[in-house]
This record gives structure tokens, sequence and C-alpha cells, in this order.
């Protein structure tokens, strides 16, 4: 069970079939002929990590996964009204009437607030989310991904945290390796098995190819590709078992992922 926002739902991506959720099913249906293997969703347009701890015990319980993998982005963090950071694009030419209602306005007000937030003169998106994991945002997230961990850890449900990096600046001037590491850091104090896919696919790609549009930083079909390979790749000894739910609890999913001589 996959539970994640817009990243994980598709948002601009046509087909079911092409989102990255069923590209990972395809995958570990091929590999593991001799098993059945299913990946569900559970993710939608703007939910945040309270959203996904709700929704898992709303409906996620039902489906008995083995496995829940949460598909964390970095604006799924809670942003306290203590956190006041605008980001959104300012409009410099809507006073002008010729102008108005035209692709050259969007262009020009785009470039001019790229070169307001290089000036220092405007927060931009990663400043603002830099901004809320250093504030008591980042101490509300953890209590909503501890608050899952310790409910699938009841029910002996695998739990993997993976992070989907924000598409811009994918070089070494990626604007949040620091919440990258915070997720991490907390994953391993708690033994959650965890995936950066920004360390482990994206990094020192061309962000340009990887997003629906310029202004639209959402994963595009080439980004889901990389996620779902990504993934496969992780968990793709779970495919080598018949009957793995049977006797997965008795197994840690480390145990499992790293073929276990016993198991």
């Amino acid at each position: 069970l996959v539970i994640g926002d817009s990243q994980t739902f598709g948002h601009g991506i046509n087909y079911l079939k092409d989102t990255w959720v069923k590209k990972l099913e395809a995958k570990l249906q091929k590999a593991g002929r001799k098993s059945s293997i299913e990946v569900l969703s559970i993710s939608k347009q703007g939910w945040n990590s309270d959203t996904h701890l709700y929704k898992l015990f709303e409906s996620g319980f039902k489906f008995n996964p083995d496995l829940v993998i949460l598909a964390y982005y970095h604006n799924d963090i809670p942003i306290p009204t203590s956190v006041n950071c605008n980001s959104f694009d300012r409009k410099i030419i809507q006073n002008i009437n010729i102008f108005q209602n035209s692709k050259l306005a969007d262009f020009i007000d785009f470039r001019i607030n790229r070169l307001l937030e290089k000036l220092g003169e405007k927060p931009s998106y990663s400043d603002c989310l830099n901004q809320a994991y250093d504030s008591i945002g980042w101490e509300m997230n953890k209590f909503y991904l501890d608050i899952m961990g310790l409910s699938l850890s009841i029910k002996k449900i695998h739990f993997m945290i993976t992070v989907i990096p924000l598409i811009h600046k994918l070089d070494n001037g990626y604007p949040l390796a620091g919440p990258h590491g915070k997720l991490k850091e907390f994953a391993r104090q708690r033994n959650f098995e965890f995936l950066d896919f920004y360390e482990n696919g994206f990094k020192n790609l061309d962000a340009d190819n990887l997003k629906i549009s310029k202004t639209d930083h959402h994963l595009n079909q080439n980004a889901g590709d990389i996620v779902a390979n990504t993934l496969f790749s992780k968990i793709k000894s779970l495919t080598k078992y018949k009957n793995l739910s049977y006797f997965n609890k008795a197994f840690t999913l480390k145990e499992i992922l790293n073929e276990n001589p016993l198991l």
C-alpha cells in the first residue's frame, strides 16, 4: 500500500497505468510470476502527513497490507501559523493592458520572480519549506510519522519511508538537502526502512526533463519511471518468496529485503 499526495496520485499524468505506482506494480508482477502481488495507492492532491495518518486508519488498514510505503514529498510537512512566508509569484505587469492574459506576460512575470529570488527580494518555494523544517512544523511532522510507524508496528505491518525530491536544481546546490537529512536521521533512529529518491535516482539530472512544465513541478512520466525503477530495485527481493504474507511477521523488512538465509 502506497500513501502519498499529488506526486503519487499522478497529477498531470493522463492514464492510471502511467503513474509510477502502477509501473512499480507491473515490474513486481513480472518479476514475481510465482507470487500474487498488488500495489494499491491511497493518495490525493493536497494531502499532508496528518491526512496520510488519517487515511491509513480510515481505509488503509482495510486492505490488510503486508507493506506500507509512505511516498513523502516536502510540502507534506504541516505549516504552522508562525511561519509567515509567501513564495507565490508576484504579478509584475498586471496593470499594463496590452499584456493582460498573454503568455508573454506570464513569461516576463516568471523570469522577474526568479530574479527577485536570486537577489533575496522574495522568498522562494524552497526557502519557505526550509523555514517550516526549522520550526515547530517539523516536530508536528515527526509526531504524525511516529504514530503511523507505531500503529503499523502494532499490527505487524512493515513500513518504509521514501522521499520524493523537489524537482529543482538537482545538482550539488539542491535546496532541500537539510530536510532530506532530517528525514533520514528520523528513520534511522526508529529503525524504519528509508529510501531517498534524490540520492538514489535524481541527483545531478536535468530537472526540466522531469517535471510536467516549467511552472508545474509535479513528476512527469520520465520522473515516474525513475521512482518506479528505484523502488523496484529496493524491494524486488519480495518477489522471490511464495506466500510471503504467512511468515513476514516473523522477520523484519530489512531481513526480507536482504534475503535472510533462514527466510
